[in-house]
C-alpha cells in the first residue's frame, strides 16, 4: 500500500486512514488466496460492500487494460476517491439541511437570507438576492436539492 502525499489536515489523514483500513479488509475478503488481484466481478461485489457508488462504472477505471483484472492499487486509489466523494456529497447534503429548516426538499429566500447571516460574511440583500435567483434556476422562488446541487458542483464543492 503506498502512502499519499499531499497537504491535509489531521482529520482528513485519520478519515482517510480508516477508509483505506476499511478499502483494504474488504479487498483481502475477497482475495482469500493474497494474489492482490481481484476479478472484475468480485472488484465489483466489493465495491458494493464498501457502499461506494458507481459499483461498475468504478470497476471498468480500476481495470484500465479491461482484461477482467483490478490490482490492489487501483482498487484501494479508485475506492479511496469513491469513498472521499461519497462523504463530500453527505457534507453537501447537511448543507443543504441547514436551509431546508422544514425537511421539505427546498427553501426559501426568507431561509437563505436567515443561514447566510450566521456564516461571518457581510452581504447586502441586493448581493443575497442576486445569489438566491442565480441559484433558483426555474425561477419559483424556492431553491430545490437538485439547484443547491448544481451550485455546489460550480463552486467545486461537489
Amino acid at each position: 500500500m503506498s502512502k499519499r502525499k499531499g497537504a491535509k489536515g489531521k482529520a482528513s489523514q485519520s478519515k482517510d486512514a480508516i477508509a483505506l483500513a476499511e478499502i483494504e479488509q474488504v479487498f483481502q475478503d475477497f482475495d482469500p488466496g493474497e494474489t492482490g488481484i481481484l476479478e472484475r466481478e468480485s472488484a465489483i461485489e466489493a465495491i458494493g460492500v464498501l457502499g461506494a457508488p458507481g459499483g461498475k462504472k468504478l470497476v471498468e477505471l480500476m481495470d484500465p487494460e479491461n482484461n477482467g483484472f483490478v490490482t490492489y492499487d487501483n482498487f484501494s486509489d479508485i475506492a479511496l476517491r469513491a469513498l472521499t466523494d461519497r462523504g463530500m456529497d453527505d457534507t453537501v447534503q447537511q448543507a443543504f439541511d441547514l436551509f431546508d429548516k422544514e425537511q421539505n426538499g427546498q427553501f426559501t429566500f426568507e431561509a437563505f437570507k436567515k443561514v447566510a447571516g450566521t456564516v461571518g460574511e457581510d452581504w447586502n440583500m441586493t448581493e443575497l438576492r442576486e445569489m438566491f435567483d442565480i441559484a433558483d434556476k426555474n425561477q419559483d422562488g424556492f431553491i430545490d436539492q437538485s439547484e443547491f446541487m448544481d451550485v455546489m458542483e460550480r463552486v467545486g464543492l461537489s
